[in-house]
């Protein structure tokens, strides 16, 4: 099957694509089925991989924001199809932390991406989906430790978007980024 390329010089193309692939993966997700969330991650990774040189090369401050906000929608997919992959039954420990590490770094790409664009609330929808997948990594000193840096990042770009519009959340995820740097007394 040949996908269809968009034109690099139509940038109408390239929005179009990233839309079609990330509506596409999103609706794989609302199947709730392995299949289906396989559908959705290889849907993320076309839209991510299917545009200009700009995009592969992460160049974000020359991509329009109408194309960009695209682009964070589908780290988060690939973040979340990777997330809902996760099966606590079949699968060894290691094997969900590495899945939930990779998870973690695509919602960290996607707030990075919301927050190059000035979309705080991606970039807070994000966090969450972020916070989601962490939960599960919380319960292990190791994994606090590389969680420091993933959070950090995070806090970064929610505070380089003024992003405040729910403190619950945001108590939460500071809570837990506090307990991670305190524990490992990693104050830089």
């Amino acid at each position: 099957m040949n996908l269809w390329q968009p034109n690099e010089q139509e940038e109408i193309e390239l929005e179009l694509n990233v839309e079609l692939w990330c509506r596409l993966g999103r609706l794989a997700i609302t199947q709730k089925t392995n299949a289906m969330y396989k559908v959705a991650l290889y849907c993320a990774d076309v839209a991510i991989k299917n545009g200009d040189d700009k995009a592969k090369a992460r160049k974000y401050m020359q991509i329009p924001v109408t194309r960009l906000r695209w682009y964070a929608v589908a780290e988060a997919l690939y973040g979340e199809a990777l997330y809902l992959l996760l099966d606590t039954q079949k699968q060894e420990k290691e094997s969900q932390d590495k899945l939930l590490h990779a998870s973690v770094g695509h919602f960290v790409e996607s707030c990075n991406i919301g927050s190059k664009a000035g979309i705080g609330y991606l970039v807070l929808e994000s966090a969450k989906s972020m916070w989601n997948a962490i939960i599960g990594l919380l319960d292990a000193p190791n994994n606090r430790k590389l969680l420091i840096k993933p959070m950090a990042l995070v806090h970064s770009y929610l505070k380089a978007v003024v992003e405040n519009s729910d403190p619950d959340f945001l108590s939460l995820f500071y809570s837990a980024m506090f307990q991670c740097i305190a524990e490992q007394r990693d104050w830089k």
